[in-house]
């Protein structure tokens, strides 16, 4: 896999904003209502989510979960390691139960 795939994947894919788009790194601001499709495109590319845990991550899921602060019970981490890239996708919900920060990206 590489990142221009994801990013290809989630094209046609309506963001209320965007924050960073870079060549290995994604952030933006998705509505609720957006995220079925988002999440089943993800869910093609990763394969199941592996948060919320109700195990301990694998070690290099925790790494790049932890560089962005980590998981809580209510995000959504999707990750996939392919030869030395580590490729992933974070969904963290608002407090105002509408928006949803993604962070999609290759470390």
């Amino acid at each position: 896999m590489k990142f221009e795939e994801i990013m290809d994947r989630i094209k046609g894919i309506e963001f209320d904003a965007i924050r960073v788009k870079s060549q290995y790194y994604f952030e933006a601001i998705i509505l609720r209502d957006k995220l079925p499709v988002l999440a089943e495109r993800l869910e093609k590319l990763f394969g199941k989510q592996l948060c919320p845990p109700e195990k301990k991550l694998p070690p290099d899921a925790e790494k790049v979960a932890g560089a962005f602060g980590g998981v809580m019970g209510d995000q959504t981490l999707y990750f996939l390691k392919e030869n030395e890239y580590s490729y992933f996708a974070m969904l963290w919900p608002w407090s105002d139960d509408c928006h949803i920060t993604v962070k999609l990206g290759r470390k």
